[in-house]
């Protein structure tokens, strides 16, 4: 189920200096311009308010006509480990009038996505934060315990790559680009997506292995 949610830009003045001071942490393809317009990520914001204040907001758009408009809101933590935290968000999108930049409604689903927050070090006390890229919060799909995701994440940004016969090179995970996407396949492998605005970025194919995890595969794109 989806549900209509209009923009009331005057309400919540507390969410708007947050986004103007920082707090709220933009990212993804359309981050820079909602960054200039903080009052509309305040309105995606106050979408989801009822769960709590959202920290954090991955923004993008669809590649083909009609234009619609992506966001997904990062509500508050519900568990919290060492080093590490796991939430969920809201989903919504728009479609902006005469396709143009604004967007007057969003329309929300009804089912939440979960997110999971490994931060570098030790976790920062009190709200939640992204100290760098790399600790931004990444979409979960699928079915991992907390030790799981914490490996899963370490060893990703490790910098691996596939196992191959002396003398040939195979592609490496890079090190320095932030995690988005962790989604189970149905054969058991584990795809991880990677990218620093949702323009390119690179997918690595893992697997459990008795040693632990193991890129089988990593590929780059560009949308």
């Amino acid at each position: 189920m989806k549900r209509a949610i209009t923009l009331l830009v005057f309400l919540h003045a507390g969410l708007l200096v947050a986004a103007e001071g920082g707090e709220l942490y933009l990212f993804g393809r359309d981050a820079d311009r909602l960054t200039s317009d903080s009052a509309e990520a305040l309105a995606i914001a106050a979408a989801a308010e009822e769960q709590g204040e959202p920290w954090a907001i991955l923004t993008w758009h669809s590649q083909i006509l009609p234009l619609v408009r992506y966001a997904d809101v990062f509500l508050p933590p519900t568990v919290a480990g060492e080093g590490y935290r796991r939430g969920a968000f809201v989903h919504l999108e728009c479609r902006p009038l005469d396709d143009g930049p604004t967007c007057r409604s969003w329309t929300r689903s009804s089912e939440l996505g979960a997110y999971f927050q490994l931060f570098e070090g030790l976790a920062p006390a009190g709200q939640v934060t992204v100290r760098s890229q790399l600790e931004r919060p990444v979409r979960i799909r699928g079915t991992f315990s907390d030790d799981e995701l914490v490996s899963l994440v370490r060893y990703i940004r490790s910098g691996p790559g596939p196992r191959v016969p002396a003398g040939r090179f195979p592609s490496r995970v890079s090190r320095d680009i932030p995690i988005q996407d962790i989604e189970q396949q149905s054969n058991g492998s584990v795809w991880v997506r990677l990218t620093v605005d949702g323009v390119g970025g690179e997918t690595a194919t893992v697997v459990r292995t008795d040693s632990g995890w193991q890129v089988t595969e990593v590929v780059s794109w560009v949308s």
